[in-house]
């Protein structure tokens, strides 16, 4: 396993780095980087703590022991230990402060691995000597070997949608040339979270009106390839405060980031597959189940620190008996539980693949993340609202050593179970966690870059048959005295004739939708889900 230090000595490899203007020359040691880096390397030495050893390592069939972020799920009881892994990983850091540490991205290897023949066999001009499926499982294997972060760039840069030529010919990452050695790809691809930190970038397409077969890049290229050039957001790190006035920007950003591709040479055996639009628009939502799972994780224990938060604000304002408060807390508790409740159902109604892989149900968890959603933004003005004017308005630290208020400042916050400095603690993680910059950069990442609400209920009910006639309606039929969808069309057809004398029926009904992807079909128990539920990876 990676320690810490080895980590941050490959992060000095010379990457080409931007950051507001400015070329970062080591990541490790600039002001804007030098945090999450840390932070990071921090992640690989969890892994080596002898208390942790049972809880975030495991030894796998070779006697090799690794990071549970490895586990490759076989049964129900893999899915638990890697949700207790990640339960764990991310309360470590600040109770949930950072979205993409490397126990998040990995397991985007596992839609490709799971089954590599599609992958090769709907390649599209890939030359015959070329095998893609042995380049994947190879790849994979070199990273888990080494204990690398991949990180996925599979979204393009935000273009004009409006007219699908004009897309076509904006500047997103394209083949330009097919030689002996591989492929020659440059463009642009973004936007991804945290990449400029991790080891591989897995290049990959998600679909979208424009898109043409030159697009479809399926890849793997270093971080520190010399001709690929990345591009971060204005980073809301503050590495000059301390971490009383900036409890959780002082650790560090881990950054937004495009990359320019400059005429870059994709070796053969790191490509996966190239051209196919129909192929690729099956597999964006699949690369990312492990990674949207681990994002349901990310919610519950945020969930769960805002309600702590919110009885503390409480316990020192006084008001933790008061009935509205009282309320909101309820909200807050039932709002962590139902979270809980669906990454514990999506593991209870699991199923394994005719490959192996055991796949958390993706119905639970996207309608666990879309309850997040859906609900976060309305609860976090409800914890803002129970400190008042203090998430706002607190002294610093320096302004307690000040003789002339100091201890005027101590008397005025002093509480009856929580001292002054740790009351204002408080407000200020309060502060920096909702109010700050760094806290609006948390919310755009939350909507967006963990899929937006409208796109995870659309991806959702791509997943779900309603058609009239089927299994979804069956009960609703049953107690109306309705009978059979075609009893109903009978009854329609014979009223239209008396009434029309025509026997054409006043609509038919729409076919039930079949699975995207027919070479998948694996369904749910039947026990646990409903028919209309349909293939898991429709």
């Amino acid at each position: 396993m990676r320690t810490g230090a080895e980590y941050l000595e490959s992060l000095r490899d010379g990457r080409n780095v931007f950051i507001d203007g400015e070329r970062i020359e080591d990541v490790t040691k600039h002001p804007l980087t030098r945090g999450y880096a840390a932070q990071a390397a921090r992640f690989y030495d969890l892994h080596h703590q002898p208390e942790n050893e049972a809880s975030l390592t495991f030894v796998d069939e070779d006697g090799t022991r690794r990071p549970i972020g490895w586990l490759y799920p076989r049964n129900q009881r893999d899915l638990e230990r890697r949700r207790d892994y990640a339960n764990q990983v991310i309360r470590s850091f600040g109770g949930g402060a950072f979205g993409r540490l490397p126990q998040s991205n990995n397991g985007n290897w596992y839609a490709l691995v799971d089954d590599t023949a599609p992958w090769a066999e709907l390649s599209k001009d890939t030359p015959a000597t070329v095998d893609l499926a042995r380049n994947i499982i190879a790849d994979f294997e070199a990273n888990r070997d080494a204990d690398l972060w991949t990180v996925p760039l599979l979204n393009d840069v935000q273009r004009d949608r409006s007219d699908p030529s004009v897309a076509a010919r904006n500047p997103m990452l394209r083949v330009k040339e097919r030689n002996d050695e591989g492929i020659v790809v440059a463009g642009w691809k973004g936007v991804s979270t945290a990449v400029i930190f991790a080891d591989t970038i897995l290049l990959g397409n998600i679909v979208k009106p424009g898109t043409e077969p030159e697009h479809i890049i399926w890849a793997s290229v270093p971080v520190n390839h010399p001709k690929v050039t990345h591009v971060g957001r204005r980073s809301n790190a503050t590495p000059a405060e301390s971490g009383f006035e900036r409890p959780l920007s002082s650790l560090g950003d881990e950054l937004d980031s495009m990359a320019y591709f400059d005429d870059v040479l994709i070796p053969w055996e790191h490509v996966y597959h190239l051209g196919n639009v129909d192929h690729s628009r099956l597999y964006a939502q699949r690369t990312f189940d492990f990674e949207h799972a681990d994002t349901l994780h990310h919610m519950i224990v945020n969930a769960e620190l805002m309600t702590g938060l919110a009885v503390l604000v409480a316990q020192t304002t006084g008001t933790l008996q008061h009935p509205v408060v009282g309320s909101d807390l309820a909200d807050l508790v039932r709002f962590h539980e139902t979270l809980r409740a669906f990454t514990i159902a999506s593991e209870a109604t699991a199923f394994v693949t005719p490959r192996g892989l055991c796949k958390p149900n993706n119905i639970f968890y996207d309608f666990g993340r879309a309850h997040y959603l859906e609900n976060v933004g309305r609860l976090t003005e409800k914890l803002v609202e129970m400190c008042g004017r203090s998430a706002v308005l607190s002294p610093s630290e320096q302004d307690f050593e000040v003789p002339e208020i100091g201890t005027r400042l101590l008397e005025m916050f002093h509480g009856t179970t929580m001292s002054a400095h740790d009351k204002v603690r408080l407000f200020k993680f309060v502060q920096d966690r909702f109010l700050s910059d760094w806290a609006g950069r948390f919310r755009s990442f939350e909507r967006f870059q963990g899929t937006p609400l409208f796109l995870i209920k659309l991806l959702t009910m791509q997943r779900i048959s309603t058609d009239p006639g089927g299994s979804i309606t069956e009960l609703a039929r049953e107690a109306i005295g309705l009978g059979t969808s075609d009893e109903m069309t009978a009854r329609a057809v014979a009223e239209r004739k008396e009434l029309f004398g025509s026997v054409t029926p006043v609509a038919t009904q729409p076919a039930p939708a079949q699975a995207a992807a027919a070479n998948q079909g694996f369904s749910l128990d039947d026990k646990d889900q409903p028919d209309y539920i349909k293939t898991q990876d429709a």
